[in-house]
């Protein structure tokens, strides 16, 4: 077939996947590792550079490559690592930052060692889950790489266990009492998607994004919190024909308007809009690497720019003499503000 191509892998690029060279064209092949032959699937193509997909592996990278433990990952877009071993995972990512700074910045740097993460699964503290309605079925996960069609999803491996659970529930919720999924080429239904934020305590925070009020997610709030820890449920109202899936329009329906967060002893308000790093286990070792990088001597003046809610500008005031948080969101000024208020 005219899309088919035999391919032997020379290296990977920045973002894991396979660079092949042939006749003066550069391949860029997902699900391919260095060394590996593979058969590939060519998925988009312009003058000098071709981007495809492995759908046979003809040789195997024993040393690069590990067996694929996610039932999804070959069609969906969130994870574009999972067949590479951990370790050689991080070397990628330092080399990326490596090549960055010398392409945009024009500088040899010494960049160390990517700082592994304690836990390579269950890990995320916020997911935004779109539903869509397929063949008939309810569906929800995430969508397939570069498009806008959900992949059905039932258990992620990098979002934690209850977050299925929850899902799970809402989604018969929605079937049961025939609430519309929203269709975004006729820009009708209802239910667009559901954000689920966690934190170190495990609390949780939902946000149903609809296109419209309905009564009825009131009372799927109250059956949802009656099983699960959950402390704070908003609605947000999106009737728009956009990517952007959060807007302004939120309105608590139940619960606490915060989650709160303990980040290296400090404790953060974080509402639905609040920027927060997604893994808490390696948010506290970068910011304690910043930290030791800085080698404050304690008399310092300092500015954090695009400070958020100051989760970094407030772990280094306790180390210097004054630091200045700036921010162009005004609620995640208004967020730093409140952790003055919140018994630290």
């Amino acid at each position: 077939m005219d899309n088919l191509v035999k391919l032997k892998i020379e290296a990977l690029d920045n973002f894991g996947k396979g660079v092949a060279r042939v006749n003066n064209k550069t391949y860029f092949v997902e699900n391919a590792l260095t060394d590996e032959e593979v058969l590939a699937k060519i998925t988009g193509e312009s003058k000098n550079v071709v981007f495809a997909s492995a759908i046979k592996l003809l040789s195997i990278n024993k040393d690069l490559r590990e067996e694929n433990i996610c039932p999804y990952a070959l069609e969906c877009g969130g994870c574009d690592l999972m067949h590479l071993k951990y370790a050689s995972e991080l070397v990628v990512k330092q080399n990326l930052v490596d090549s960055t700074i010398k392409k945009i910045a024009g500088i040899e740097a010494i960049v160390r060692p990517t700082i592994k993460s304690d836990n390579v699964y269950h890990y995320r503290n916020k997911c935004i889950v779109p539903f869509q309605e397929i063949n008939g079925e309810v569906v929800y996960g995430f969508y397939a790489s570069r498009s806008h069609n959900v992949i059905k999803i039932t258990n992620c491996l990098i979002e934690p266990e209850i977050f299925s659970n929850i899902l799970e529930d809402a989604k018969e919720y929605c079937i049961e009492n025939e609430i519309s999924i929203y269709d975004e080429k006729t820009n009708t239904g209802i239910l667009r998607n559901i954000m689920l934020r966690i934190n170190k305590n495990k609390e949780i925070m939902i946000v149903f994004i609809l296109t419209k009020k309905d009564a009825r997610f009131n009372y799927l709030a109250l059956k949802l919190m009656n099983k699960y820890n959950i402390t704070s449920v908003y609605l947000d109202i999106n009737s728009k024909r956009t990517n952007v899936v959060l807007t302004d329009e939120l309105s608590l329906i139940a619960g606490n308007s915060v989650l709160v967060e303990d980040i290296l002893g400090l404790k953060f308000n974080v509402s639905p809009l609040t920027f927060l790093q997604v893994n808490h286990g390696q948010c506290e070792k970068l910011y304690n690497c910043a930290l030791d990088y800085a080698n404050l001597s304690g008399n310092e003046e300092v500015i954090d720019a695009y400070c958020g809610m100051g989760s970094i500008t407030l772990n280094i005031a306790k180390r210097v003499k004054h630091v200045y948080g700036i921010e162009i969101v005004s609620k995640a000024i208004e967020d730093a503000k409140n952790v003055i208020k919140i018994k630290n």
